[in-house]
């Protein structure tokens, strides 16, 4: 075997112990670091077969996928977030699985907990996510957030793996407050992305749609009935999570910027001037 594991990290040090726990019997793990305040790296070199490696802040980690992979030594990388484990099964299954040398990629399911309880509607349900891949295959890199951080050749063999044995755990959002403040990062990074046409325009049409459609859909064919109050909170999140991206698109075009707080405090400070100046 011969495989680097690749972490990127930012003030986790409630989760970066138990996943390098999980993975201590890589060759390697490669922590990149975006300039944590807490004690992430100091418990990181602990381990003696990590390497911490520092990356600029950009608020999301994908953009450190890249640089992470350019440090790895081995033939092969497992690609995990700090708030993941990797079972003991399933570490066996990847190991037999590179050392068969039959395959150049493994799609591996991932189990995802969210305010105390396992999450079994929508995509968060029955998403598999392509996470170790031999280095050889990778095409390219996708910095782009909450997409595939690599892109594979076309003749890569992918091998996928059945839910009902092997998962990767994902101990996501812990209360409101987290879930809140990932989706504030996120939905400004998704409208910048859309402002500076780095994706595609943000449509009115699909939000007016959503807001008719987007619960019941989930609540139904996404299954989000299964999780019971919490699928319900989840479906009411994420359809705010769509319209705050979309508000924050439109203030950004109103503006022409995508400093708008900047712009809006200059306009209500005009209105100000023009009352102050009525007193004069």
């Amino acid at each position: 075997m011969n495989i680097s594991v690749l972490i990127n990290t930012y003030n986790e040090e409630h989760n970066i112990r138990n996943c390098l726990e999980s993975v201590s019997w890589a060759d390697e793990i490669i922590i990149v670091d975006m300039y944590s305040t807490d004690n992430t790296v100091a418990i990181a070199q602990e381990y003696p077969n990590v390497k911490v490696f520092y990356f600029e802040n950009c608020g999301y980690a994908d953009p450190a996928r890249e640089f992470a992979f350019k440090q790895a030594s081995s033939e092969w990388v497992l690609v995990l977030d700090a708030d993941e484990m990797i079972p003991q099964n399933l570490s066996s299954e990847i190991i037999a699985i590179i050392n068969d040398n039959k395959f150049d990629a493994i799609s591996i399911p991932r189990k995802n907990y969210m305010f105390g309880e396992e999450i079994y509607c929508g995509d968060w349900g029955t998403e598999s996510v392509l996470r170790v891949m031999r280095t050889g295959a990778i095409l390219g890199f996708n910095s782009a957030i909450h997409s595939q951080f690599y892109l594979l050749k076309p003749e890569a063999k992918v091998t996928y793996l059945s839910r009902e044995f092997f998962c990767i755990i994902h101990f996501n959002y812990t209360n409101l407050e987290h879930f809140l403040d990932k989706s504030n990062r996120y939905t400004t990074i998704d409208a910048e992305n859309a402002f500076n046409k780095l994706k595609k325009p943000l449509s009115a049409f699909k939000l007016i749609v959503a807001a008719f459609i987007f619960i019941p859909k989930f609540m139904i064919k996404n299954k989000g009935y299964k999780n019971k109050f919490v699928g319900l909170t989840l479906a009411v999140l994420m359809l705010n999570y769509h319209f705050s991206r979309y508000l924050k698109y439109k203030l950004m075009q109103k503006h022409n910027t995508v400093d708008t707080s900047a712009a809006i405090k200059q306009q209500y400070n005009e209105i100000a001037n023009r009352i102050i100046k009525e007193y004069q």
